[in-house]
């Protein structure tokens, strides 16, 4: 039933996991969820449960964030708690159609009370990203169960930090929330900090924030002169290309300085161009300021302690934004479906938290250069993380250590998101033609089965199509696609994709020896279904013609490419998307109404019927609250 809920990580077998420390009856271990899911299999309606039978006794979950500027942020009515858990995809609107609001438990917080739910923020109340970073904080740093990844130095940060004043307290969070670079003081303006300047004036003397006096790096300084100045300022150093983009002309500066300083004799006792063009420009720019960086990366790792198993989607450019306004989004009162049981952190050293952190800032970058197509850059941090990582992954006391390991939480090794980089290396390496090296990354991916286990189909997915398509080496290729079959923890439809993929190998004549082990590995060799597989009835299609956008009004957007049939309703030419003219289809065929929703309404319904297999009592799978699923929802040990 996994694929309902998503369909890119469907399982390719559905047997029941076991629990070592749950108690044994006639020799088997019992596990409860193991129970509820053999009890709803093998019914044909939903279990009688007090939870299913009465609507109101449904957990719900309060939305009210009136603290927060966003103005997607405001809803305030009570909605079920299943949605919002299950799918973080499905708008407030569509949530409020699916039930009534009713009551919930109230918890006494101090970061979540009552007197933060008014629809005006008082002037003598705390703000509402105040509130919640000091909750995270300071339930990280007072809980026991992290002692052993905290050390002393991060004790010392946090205590400095309770010591500021209170302007400088919430002025630090601001500008936590913004992404690390120097900021210019005209760009620092809040209404609830007052005295700007003496807070910025104690987080300096606090070692919290740095001043223009400590830039020392010369592409950040000329980077805070606006177009004008840094024209003007080339103009001055008599550079004759002052018309290029301002990442060019920083670069020319740059790279002219280090130039002029390598040619000048070591023995001349003179100042370096270099830093002589530096103090020019901090002469020119107005006072900015830039967090400390040892500071942030200590704020940093709580929240990532925080967050880890929440499994919601957030934006690592800018973690502590995202995290401050989602918890913001999700409730102020939570009566959570399930019991937190937690046996062990996440994360059980130090060092394995700061690996998968760096790991996971390196990873990111990595994917921030290839979107904007800056191969070399997302090269350099490629072999940077190589350099810096690549042992621990084939460390053997490491992999040993980890592979006892349920699967779901290798999930948060370092190893694990080293895999991931990797995956994204390949990517780079293939955008740079040099498909050899990708060829020889994917194989080092594939040579252990302690990590990324649902990713090995991808994995050799990709490597056939280099093989074949880039390389010319069909051989090896269609031993890749055999490899991929055999392979047990390769899922469903990566399967069908290396199927498809190997009978266009066999069809030539060097390869068509292999054509009936590739049907044996296939099925019947028909269809591309594995044997142990639910055979699946055939479906219905409909087939809807349209017309395609050429040139008529904005194409701007990617997704506008069809135009919208002319009626009685519509008389005038619109551009839509592909879901909007399967709509309007079915609007003259007598359907009034409809909604594309890409099979949230299916996955909410699975989510109710098997709420009490999902929120079932299992040891070290629940450790927070803000919780969307157990942490092996997406696994096998699930099963």
């Amino acid at each position: 039933m996994a694929s309902l809920f998503d369909s890119k990580k469907s399982l390719t077998s559905s047997s029941r996991s076991t629990r070592s420390k749950q108690p044994r009856r006639q020799g088997k271990i019992i596990s409860p969820r193991t129970t509820l899911l053999t009890k709803w299999l093998s019914s044909s309606r939903p279990p009688d449960s007090p939870r299913m039978t009465s609507q109101t006794d449904i957990p719900l979950i309060t939305i009210s964030d009136s603290d927060s500027d966003d103005p997607e942020v405001s809803d305030t009515s009570s909605l079920p708690l299943a949605p919002i858990f299950l799918n973080n995809n499905i708008s407030s609107s569509q949530l409020n159609e699916t039930g009534t609001s009713m009551e919930t438990e109230v918890h006494n917080n101090s970061c979540y009370n009552d007197e933060n739910s008014n629809d005006s923020q008082d002037a003598n109340e705390t703000p509402y990203y105040y509130n919640i970073t000091l909750s995270i904080i300071n339930e990280i740093y007072n809980d026991s169960f992290y002692v052993n990844v905290i050390n002393d130095k991060d004790r010392e940060t946090i205590a400095n930090f309770h010591d500021l004043a209170y302007n400088s307290q919430l002025l630090y969070i601001r500008l936590f929330q913004r992404k690390i670079k120097w900021i210019k003081l005209s760009s620092i303006s809040y209404k609830e900090i007052n005295n700007l300047k003496e807070a910025l004036k104690e987080l300096i003397a606090a070692g919290f924030v740095r001043d223009i006096k400590q830039l020392s790096v010369l592409s950040d300084a000329l980077s805070l002169l606006t177009s004008q100045e840094l024209r003007i300022f080339a103009k001055s150093m008599n550079f004759t290309s002052v018309k290029k983009n301002r990442s060019s002309l920083i670069q020319i500066i740059c790279d002219h300085c280090v130039q002029v300083d390598a040619e000048v004799s070591p023995f001349k006792c003179s100042t370096k161009l270099y830093d002589k063009t530096l103090n020019r420009v901090r002469a020119i720019i107005q006072p900015s300021y830039k967090l400390v960086s040892a500071t942030r990366l200590c704020f940093m790792r709580s929240f990532r302690l925080y967050s880890a198993p929440f499994g919601w989607t957030l934006d690592e450019n800018n973690l502590a934004n995202s995290l401050i306004h989602r918890i913001s989004q999700t409730s102020r009162t939570i009566r959570t479906p399930f019991q937190i049981h937690r046996s062990s952190c996440l994360f059980e050293t130090r060092s394995e938290l700061v690996n998968y952190d760096n790991i996971l800032y390196l990873r990111n970058e990595m994917e921030n250069y290839l979107a904007t197509k800056r191969l070399d850059k997302a090269m350099e941090v490629f072999n940077e993380c190589k350099s810096q990582y690549g042992g621990n992954f084939i460390d053997t006391q490491i992999v040993l250590f980890d592979s006892k390991k349920p699967e779901y939480r290798r999930r948060f090794t370092a190893n694990h998101v080293y895999c991931k980089a990797m995956f994204v290396g390949v990517e780079v390496l293939q955008r740079r033609k040099e498909y050899g090296a990708a060829v020889a990354e994917l194989e080092r991916l594939l040579s252990q089965r302690v990590y990324g286990s649902s990713a090995r189909g991808r994995w050799y997915d990709r490597l056939a199509l280099n093989l074949h398509c880039h390389l010319q080496q069909r051989e090896r290729a269609l031993a890749a696609v055999l490899r991929g079959l055999r392979d047990a923890e390769v899922r469903m439809g990566c399967r069908r994709s290396l199927v498809i993929r190997g009978r266009k190998l066999v069809k030539t004549k060097a390869l068509a020896g292999l054509r009936n082990e590739l049907a044996a590995l296939a099925g019947d060799g028909t269809d591309s279904v594995p044997t142990d597989s639910v055979p699946t009835e055939s479906v219905p299609t409909v087939s809807i013609c349209g017309r395609l956008n050429d040139g008529v009004g904005p194409s701007t957007h990617s997704a506008l490419r069809f135009i919208s049939p002319v009626s009685a309703t519509q008389p005038a030419v619109l551009l839509c998307s592909v879901e909007e003219l399967a709509l309007s289809h079915y609007r003259t065929i007598g359907y009034s109404q409809g909604i594309h929703c890409e099979g949230s309404n299916i996955r909410l319904l699975v989510a109710l019927v098997m709420w009490d297999v999902i929120f079932s009592l299992e040891p070290d799978v629940f450790h927070s609250k803000y919780q969307t699923s157990p942490l092996d929802f997406y696994t096998q040990d699930f099963y």
